[in-house]
Order: structure tokens, then C-alpha cells, then sequence
């Protein structure tokens, strides 16, 4: 017999659901259940972020389909669904290994739904994509082009060319572009999605808002700064319509512009974008938070520059100070912002407080 679980047991609330749903596809296999409220109860586990249990469960469900037992679709499904439980990974785990053998369930499902539905069949969408992303998780981002375009063929073929539903599509391809450092073509294809938002949803909307950003990222990595710079001023337009002017979203743009213009030299501006970033985000949060630090190190930064070390050093002994007492001295930003501050000690000859953070 199963043990009763207490009301005042000290197992973790994830772990007793993972006991619960596993006892479920239990009872459910004795009694004959359908195999489809088998995988739905795995992927329920996978939702919940117990993958170790959904494995096992879908591992079994899979030998029993594989013996003669159940329909090639619910095959597919299952095989799918063991992809996924890959997908996320323990920390201390090999990512290549873990890609790969979720990519391995994910080719044997579609090859199955391919033969059984067709080549255009819509439910392809999802599977393609996934391949295509253990590809770009893995960095083969030459490799995952192939399928997240055919993944944007179905959609098109779906939903239309000019449709919403295909906005995500053109996102996901656009970030391989992105990865492969063809900006071009990604812009072509943010372009796109962001045609498609203005008709579907006009200037002002979330989706718009979303979009434009999508083209100012680009134009920041390939070093557009004004073509940036012009649509972040974009996006601050439509949030200011919405929020007002003092919001954290309008205070993260000024930050990238901030971060931008100190690049390109222009320190004027950058020290007026950075400060209202800083104004807005000590307003609505206080001193002690983790976007005023992420600002006043970006102005350690603008001062470094302009040859103000000495604020720069002021201002990074600020950034470890709120880090370490927000996220503590042992977390991995905490021990970059302090080796920044130490290189601040450095080229001020303070030596002895340098090797102090070391």
C-alpha cells in the first residue's frame, strides 16, 4: 500500500505534486486508462518542471507503444514530449548533451507526423521549431536556419503572410539572422512582423511596442547606433502614452541609450539619459536595487571615459555595496562587479585594496 503524505510533511509542494501525478499514471496503467491521458499526465510534469519524473514516465509509455500498442501519433506525441524533457537543463548538466538528445525525440516525432499527416501539415510548426532551437542553444546557428524557416512557411501557409500569428515566426527566425551576424536579413524580417503589428494593432499597442524594439536590439548589435537610437525614441513615445513618463520600462530604454551614447563618444547626452534612468529607478525602488546598480555602473563607465576615475571608483564601490546586499557577495555579478572595482583600484595605484577583492 501507498503511504498517506501529511498535511505537515516536510516534502517540498513540487516534489508531492510530481508523487501525486506519478501515483495517477499508476492507478491509470493498472486500470487501462487511454494512453493519451497517460502523456497528458507527463506533460503535466514537464509544466511543473519535474522532467526526471516525466522521463521515466514517458520512457515506459514509449516501450509499450512500441510494442504494437497504440496509434503512430500518440508515438509521436510521446517522443516529443521526451524531447522536452531535455530541453531544460540542470545546472550541472552538459548542455551539447542535453541538445542533443532532445533533438534526437524531436526528428524521430516529426519524421513520424511527416509520413503520417504530410509534409505542410500545421502541427509540424512546433517540432520544427524546436529542432531549430537545440540548434541555436548549441550554436549551430547555420543548422537551425533551415527549420525555423520551414517552420515559417507552414505558418505563413496557415495563418497568411500578413497575419499575427506568424509575427513569432519571423521573431525567431530574425534571432538566428541575429546570431549569425546577418543583420540585414533579420531587419528584413523585423520589418515584416512590425508591418504586420501597425495593421493588425495600430501604433500604440503592446505588439508595436514589442516589435520596434526588436528592430532598435538589432540596429544596437550591428552598431546602428542612430537607426537604434531613433527607434528606442519610438518606443518611449508609445510608452509614455501609456504609462506617463517616470516608468521602469522608459528608464530601462534610457539606460541602453545611455549605454549607447557613451559608446559612440557622445557624453553629453549619455550623462543626461543615465541620470534620468537613475531618477526614475530610485524613485520608484529605492537606493538598494539591482536596475540603480546596473545604471550607476554604467555611469562608472561614462566617467571612466571622460577621465573622472575617481567618481568611476566612487560609483563602482556603490554597485558592489547595493549588490552585495541585494544578491549577496557570492553571486556571479557581485564577483564581476567587484573585479571591475578592483581594475578601478588598480589604475589608481591602490594596489593593497585590489588584491583585497582578489
Amino acid at each position: 500500500m501507498l503511504g498517506v503524505v501529511g498535511l505537515h510533511s516536510s516534502i517540498p509542494l513540487r516534489h508531492l505534486f510530481a508523487w501525486i501525478v506519478c501515483v495517477l499514471a499508476l492507478v491509470l496503467q493498472c486500470t487501462g486508462a487511454d494512453l493519451s491521458t497517460q502523456s497528458d499526465s507527463a506533460e503535466l510534469l514537464i509544466k511543473q518542471g519535474n522532467n526526471d519524473e516525466a522521463r521515466q514516465m514517458l520512457s515506459d509509455l514509449l516501450a509499450r507503444l512500441e510494442s504494437s500498442e497504440g496509434s503512430d501519433l500518440e508515438r509521436a506525441k510521446v517522443l516529443a514530449l521526451l524531447g522536452e524533457t531535455w530541453v531544460t537543463k540542470r545546472e550541472d548538466s552538459s548542455p551539447d548533451s542535453e541538445h542533443t538528445k532532445a533533438r534526437a525525440f524531436f526528428l524521430r516525432a516529426l519524421e513520424i507526423r511527416e509520413r503520417v499527416l504530410g509534409s505542410k501539415h500545421a502541427s509540424l510548426i512546433r517540432l520544427l521549431n524546436q529542432i531549430g532551437d537545440t540548434h541555436n542553444k548549441a550554436a549551430e546557428h547555420e543548422a537551425s536556419i533551415m527549420y525555423h524557416e520551414r517552420a515559417l512557411v507552414l505558418a505563413e501557409l496557415k495563418h497568411g503572410g500578413d497575419h499575427p500569428g506568424i509575427v513569432h515566426q519571423l521573431n525567431r527566425l530574425a534571432d538566428t539572422f541575429r546570431n549569425l551576424a546577418k543583420y540585414d536579413d533579420a531587419m528584413v524580417l523585423l520589418q515584416q512582423a512590425l508591418d504586420i503589428q501597425l495593421q493588425a494593432h495600430g501604433e500604440k499597442s503592446g505588439e508595436t511596442i514589442a516589435a520596434i524594439g526588436q528592430l532598435a536590439e538589432t540596429c544596437r548589435r550591428s552598431n546602428d547606433s542612430a537607426k537604434a537610437i531613433e527607434y528606442y525614441d519610438r518606443q518611449i513615445e508609445i510608452l509614455t502614452h501609456f504609462h506617463g513618463p517616470d516608468h521602469d520600462s522608459i528608464a530601462g530604454i534610457y539606460t541602453i541609450q545611455g549605454s549607447i551614447y557613451t559608446q559612440v563618444s557622445h557624453y553629453a547626452k549619455a550623462k543626461e539619459l543615465l541620470e534620468r534612468a537613475l531618477e526614475i529607478f530610485t524613485k520608484r525602488h529605492g537606493e538598494e536595487n539591482g536596475s540603480v546598480a546596473t545604471v550607476k555602473a554604467l555611469m562608472a563607465n561614462l566617467y571612466s571615459a571622460i577621465g573622472d576615475p575617481e567618481k568611476a571608483l566612487e560609483l563602482d564601490e556603490e554597485v558592489v555595496r547595493i549588490h552585495k546586499k541585494t544578491i549577496g557577495e557570492n553571486h556571479p555579478l557581485t564577483a564581476h562587479r567587484m573585479d571591475n572595482l578592483g581594475l578601478r583600484y588598480s589604475y589608481l595605484g591602490e594596489y593593497e585594496k585590489a588584491a583585497e577583492l582578489h
